[in-house]
């Protein structure tokens, strides 16, 4: 199976543009599960690993391909799975694969990724959906609608990208494709392994951007609403899971961003004031003009002060 192409020409990203001074990054690992000479699983050496991983700050990630995760049986999965969560605590963050192993020709196994799935929140961990033959198989539309139906599962999953170069099940998504992935609702993100930096990215690009429409088009959608005599209830209802804060200041009824932080500063007028949407990853902001149309549109924009 090739890798996939875009609709877009070589060398059309400026590497250094997609740099976010001061962004906090959120890291995830990769936890080997080591064996020993008899062929056994060192189990308290998987759990000094998970126990530095995540005492560096990082997330474990279970049964990943460093973790034999195709290899390795349900039973071994879910004691991966079970050890990872007694070391970290029931407050520790974990991500963890969703394999399905099958072979070329396959249909989707959407059972059998359910399952997996259950046992990954049966852990509290998040999934991130390994490729397979009947996932990939198809065109974009066809993977997509796959991912669709899995999302339906879980309240949240990481896509992943593999190249073939990897696991001949492996699939990249076009870009447009990859867009249609992050738009799926809880989807946080996707693991990406193609071996391109332009792959790479044209990716990062195109995820900056969708932060922020993201964000706007949740922002257009909350500033709708009628408010009443009650203007605070805006404050009572976060309008994405990306904000961490919502706060009232004052300024100009411009717009203003950090691709990809979740920082947005709405400047129109609500009730002579400028609401403010705060992330913790946020940076410095770029300016941009908010809709003339959407401003027009709602009845929270005011021109006075």
């Amino acid at each position: 199976m090739s890798t996939a192409t875009t609709t877009m020409p070589p060398h059309t990203v400026d590497p250094a543009s997609l740099v976010r001074p001061r962004r906090v990054i959120t890291g995830m690992s990769a936890i080997l599960l080591p064996m020993k000479a008899d062929d056994s699983v060192d189990w308290d050496g998987f759990a000094a690993h998970v126990a530095r991983t995540s005492a560096a700050g990082i997330t474990p990630a279970i049964n990943m391909d460093t973790g034999y995760v195709q290899l390795i049986d349900d039973a071994t999965r879910c004691e991966t799975l079970r050890i990872a969560r007694d070391t970290v605590g029931p407050a520790g963050r974990l991500v963890a694969g969703a394999c399905v192993v099958d072979a070329a020709g396959a249909a989707f196994d959407e059972a059998a990724y359910g399952r997996q799935i259950e046992m990954i929140l049966a852990a509290g961990a998040t999934p991130v959906i390994f490729p397979s033959h009947g996932l990939t198989a198809g065109g974009d539309a066809a993977m997509l609608a796959g991912y669709r139906a899995l999302a339906r599962r879980t309240p949240s999953f990481i896509g992943f990208e593999l190249s073939t170069a990897f696991v001949p099940c492996g699939r990249m998504l076009s870009l447009e494709g990859y867009a249609e992935l992050l738009a799926i609702p809880n989807c946080m993100g996707a693991k990406h392994s193609s071996l391109s930096r332009r792959f790479e990215w044209e990716r990062l690009a195109l995820r900056d951007r969708t932060a922020v429409v993201e964000e706007l088009d949740r922002l257009a959608e909350v500033l709708e609403r009628p408010v009443a005599a009650d203007p605070l209830a805006l404050v009572r209802e976060p309008p994405s899971r990306q904000i961490r804060e919502l706060r009232l200041g004052f300024g100009a009824g411009v717009l203003r961003h950090a691709p990809f932080t979740g920082h947005a500063l709405l400047g129109g007028k609500v009730a002579g004031s400028l609401w403010c949407i705060h992330d913790e990853e946020c940076s410095v902001g770029q300016p941009s003009r908010l809709s003339q149309r959407q401003a027009g549109r709602s009845p929270h924009f005011r021109q006075d002060r």
